[in-house]
């Protein structure tokens, strides 16, 4: 692989530095199934271009990060004119940087790079979750006649049975919602872990997060944490359980009125609540929880606690502490 130098790269960071990369930065600005305006061909370059005013320091690490990751830019290759083809290449060339153990990232381009972005990591991986923020679905089956289109993206990597999707900013709301006026972004991601010490060290010593609460067993061990990246109470949470994954994930909808309005739209819908209304007694909001056809967990919250640089709280394993107002569904 030919990278680019330092200053021409990805941060624009001084020739003088010699790091080990970890991360390769792979410009691919794929223009072939655009339908509004052109001009993705140069997104890589301009993503780069833009990157040289960046300031480096990190105030939340109390770092430079690039010095501990190590970053690289390939140099601009030919792309292929072949939508199919493109995305071959692309596979290929992500592939190859997994195979050196290195971690690819890769700049559009169009949307419809993400298939042959993904590919590798599909073949590598059991289970892969995609987090895709867009205003976009990008579902379609095809469009213009073309399924790997930008527009049908998502759509493509759907393919696979080993990935899961989680969608972040779709801009079309649900009309029976919108004249509430609830938009829900997500909240909170809370996941599952054999080893939430591990979790927890992982999240805040590399990534930075804070420890808001604690809930620990009576043993001492720690059974869940919480872990926050702004000032909402936390951003992402874990229990121990031996059930690794995804436990649920938290759309905000603002005050405890409409969580009465989500009970009712939902009563009408035929969906059934299967947990709370509550209050947890970690982040003190309120909640429902439903299901989707898989059975996966969506959790609807309301006025979650906003952190000011308190110390963490330590909560006893018990069903009060998951839910003040009664019934707790524990994880372990």
């Amino acid at each position: 692989m030919k990278y680019l130098s330092n200053r021409n790269g990805f941060l624009g960071v001084d020739n003088k530095f010699n790091f080990k990369e970890k991360v390769v930065v792979v410009p691919f600005g794929l223009e072939k199934t655009v339908s509004y305006g052109g001009g993705t061909r140069n997104g890589p370059k301009e993503i780069i271009k833009a990157s040289h005013q960046v300031e480096l320091y990190d105030e939340e690490l109390n770092c430079e990060p690039y010095k501990k990751i190590g970053i690289k830019t390939l140099k601009p290759f030919k792309i292929d004119r072949n939508i199919k083809k493109a995305l071959e290449k692309m596979s290929k060339i992500n592939k190859e940087i997994l195979d050196r153990k290195l971690f690819p990232l890769t700049f559009g381009g169009e949307h419809s790079i993400t298939p042959g972005c993904i590919d590798p990591f599909i073949k590598k991986h059991k289970k892969i979750c995609l987090l895709h923020f867009d205003a976009h679905a990008d579902l379609r089956n095809s469009y213009n006649g073309e399924k790997f289109s930008h527009a049908s993206a998502i759509r493509r990597c759907l393919d696979h049975k080993n990935i899961s999707l989680i969608s972040f900013g779709i801009r079309k709301k649900n009309k029976n919602l919108y004249k509430y006026n609830l938009c829900m972004p997500l909240q909170h991601l809370t996941l599952s872990s054999k080893n939430v010490e591990k979790f927890q060290s992982f999240y805040c010593d590399l990534l930075g997060f804070k420890i808001t609460d604690k809930v620990v067993h009576k043993n001492g061990s720690l059974a869940t944490c919480f872990l926050t990246s702004n000032h909402e109470h936390h951003t992402i949470a874990c229990f121990k359980s031996d059930k690794v994954g995804i436990d649920h994930h938290s759309y905000e909808v603002g005050k405890w009125e409409n969580i009465k309005i989500l009970c009712d739209y939902f009563s009408k819908k035929n969906v059934k609540i299967i947990w709370g209304p509550g209050r947890h007694g970690p982040g003190n909001n309120l909640f429902i929880f439903i299901e989707d056809l898989d059975k996966n967990w969506l959790e609807f919250s309301a006025e979650l606690e906003v952190i000011h640089d308190r110390k963490y709280k330590e909560w006893p394993q018990s069903e009060k502490t998951l839910n003040l107002w009664g019934k707790a569904i524990l994880r372990s």
